[in-house]
C-alpha cells in the first residue's frame, strides 16, 4: 500500500511538472494572461465536476465563501503574473524561484497562526531561499529582471492563497473545492476581464492540444494529492509531491525546451531546494 502511494505521488508530481512546461508554451503567444487563466480554469472545472459526487460538502457559513472568493482572486492574480513571467523566464527558472511561496506561506503561518518549526525546519526554510535565488546569481551579484519580479509576485499570490485555502477547507470538502476553485476563478476573471471572451475560443481552438492536457493534468495532480493526504502523513506526501514536481519541471525543461542557460546553477538550486523541502517537512 505504501509503495503504491509513493508511486502515485511521483506520478502526480511529475504531472504538475509537465503543467509548467505546457503553460510556458501557451504563454509564448499573443493571448492575454487572463484569457489563458480563464481557459485552463473553466476546462479544469469540467474535468473536476465528477469530484462533486465524492464526499460532497459545502459550508453554510458565509465567511468560508467570502474567504474562498478572496483566495480565488489572489491566486488568479498570482497566475496572471506567472503567465507574464513565462514570456521572458524559463519554466525551470520560474519553478525554482517560485518555491519562495513555501517560505512566504510559512512566514504568514508563523505570524497569523503561531506556527512553529524545529531547528531543521528553519534550516530548511533558509535552504529553500538559497536554492530559489541561486539561479539569479550573475557576475558576483544577484540580477533581477522584470520577468523575475513577476515570478516573485506570483509566489506571493500563491502563498497568500495557500494560507486562505487552509481556512476555506475547514468548511469545504477538499474534492468539492477543487471544482469550486477552478470554476470560480474562471467565472470571476471572465467578469473582471470581459475582453477575454473575444480571445477565449480562438485560444482553445488554436492550442487545444496544450490547453486541455494542461487543465486535465492540473486537476488529476491536485485531486490525487488531496486523496493521498487522507491516507498518508502530510510531511512525507508533500515532500515527495513537491520534490518530484520540481525535478520534473527542471529536467523536462532542460531536455525538451532546451532551457540550458545557467544549467549548473539550476541543478545546484534544485539540489539545495530538495534538501530544504526535506528538512522543512521533517523527513529524516
Amino acid at each position: 500500500m505504501v509503495f503504491m502511494i509513493i508511486i502515485l505521488l511521483i506520478v502526480i508530481g511529475a504531472f504538475m511538472g509537465m503543467v509548467y512546461l505546457l503553460e510556458k508554451q501557451i504563454s509564448l503567444d499573443k493571448y492575454h494572461p487572463a484569457t489563458i487563466l480563464i481557459a485552463i480554469s473553466l476546462i479544469g472545472s469540467i474535468f473536476a465536476a465528477p469530484l462533486l459526487f465524492y464526499k460532497f460538502q459545502i459550508p453554510t457559513e458565509p465567511k468560508y465563501w467570502t474567504i474562498g472568493i478572496i483566495s480565488m482572486l489572489v491566486y488568479g492574480v498570482g497566475s496572471l503574473f506567472e503567465f507574464k513571467a513565462y514570456k521572458s523566464v524559463d519554466a525551470s527558472t520560474l519553478s525554482l524561484i517560485g518555491k519562495l511561496n513555501i517560505v512566504i506561506a510559512a512566514i504568514i503561518g508563523i505570524i497569523l497562526f503561531k506556527d512553529t518549526y524545529g531547528l531543521s525546519g528553519y534550516i530548511g526554510l533558509m535552504l529553500i531561499i538559497i536554492g530559489s535565488v541561486v539561479v539569479l546569481y550573475e557576475k558576483k551579484a544577484f540580477y533581477m529582471s522584470k520577468g523575475v519580479s513577476f515570478v516573485i509576485l506570483m509566489a506571493i499570490g500563491f502563498a497568500v492563497a495557500t494560507v486562505l485555502d487552509k481556512i476555506v477547507l475547514e468548511g469545504f470538502s477538499p474534492f468539492t473545492y477543487v471544482f469550486i476553485n477552478n470554476f470560480g476563478i474562471g467565472i470571476l476573471f471572465l467578469l473582471i476581464y470581459p475582453q477575454a471572451r473575444k480571445e477565449l475560443w480562438d485560444l482553445v481552438k488554436s492550442y487545444y492540444k496544450l490547453v486541455i492536457p494542461c487543465a486535465l493534468l492540473t486537476i488529476v495532480s491536485w485531486a490525487g494529492f488531496l486523496y493521498v493526504l487522507q491516507n498518508y502523513q502530510i510531511s512525507y506526501a508533500y515532500t515527495i509531491y513537491e520534490g518530484t514536481s520540481l525535478i520534473a519541471v527542471v529536467v523536462f525543461g532542460i531536455i525538451f525546451l532546451r532551457e540550458r542557460l545557467k544549467l549548473w546553477q539550476k541543478l545546484l538550486g534544485l539540489l539545495i531546494l530538495l534538501v530544504g523541502i526535506i528538512l522543512l517537512n521533517g523527513i529524516h
